[in-house]
């Protein structure tokens, strides 16, 4: 078996895993992440903490292995290239929270999907505790919390589409200068500006 170092970035991989060239072997367990780890690898990537490798496996031609059901391709037949062997709780949890594919808590129902925090204080982010930057309706202490369309917040899957940024940093600008003062609103934009970047998608 030949193996390779590999230098893809991640928006690569999150789109592939998305749209089903990346899949999962019948071998591999369930997603079972919890909302707190998703919401905490976002944090980590925001601040550009290393979190971990992605190990794929390119089967060869003849291999009678199939891909068991994809978490957003579902039963549909999708030509692949690639079986994640190690990451599928990130990828997962990554298309996700940027809204690519609608999954849900287990646990409560509630849409995996996560918005950014514009103007909280995060001077305390030690790893440790829950990260105060990302939110989500599947977080019980988010669930019957403030509106995710508040101007406060602004939801990852609206920072997809790289043609919209400089639109939504507008928009939200005017929103919080009814309330915020410049130095806030810099902050805020610059908030918009890194958690573009931190899939990927910029």
């Amino acid at each position: 078996m030949e193996i390779q170092n590999g230098n893809r970035k991640l928006k690569h991989l999150i789109l592939e895993f998305n749209e089903g060239n990346i899949q999962l072997p019948p071998f591999q367990r369930p997603y079972v992440w919890k909302i707190r780890k998703t919401l905490n690898l976002l944090d980590s990537l925001y601040r550009e903490y290393p979190i971990g490798a992605i190990y794929l496996w390119g089967p060869s031609a003849g291999s009678k292995l199939r891909p068991k059901r994809h978490p957003s391709v579902g039963d549909k037949h999708v030509p692949f290239t690639s079986f994640v062997i190690d990451g599928q709780q990130r990828l997962t949890s990554l298309i996700a929270a940027f809204g690519l594919s609608e999954i849900s808590d287990q646990s409560n129902g509630r849409s995996l999907q996560c918005s950014i925090e514009l103007t909280t204080d995060d001077s305390d982010g030690d790893g440790i505790r829950l990260t105060r930057l990302f939110h989500s309706p599947a977080n019980k202490r988010d669930g019957d919390g403030p509106s995710d369309d508040t101007p406060t917040r602004v939801w990852l899957r609206n920072l997809v589409d790289d043609g919209a940024i400089d639109g939504l940093r507008q928009s939200k600008k005017t929103e919080l200068e009814q309330t915020h003062d410049k130095k806030q609103i810099g902050e805020a934009t610059g908030r918009i500006t890194k958690a573009h970047e931190i899939g990927g998608f910029a």
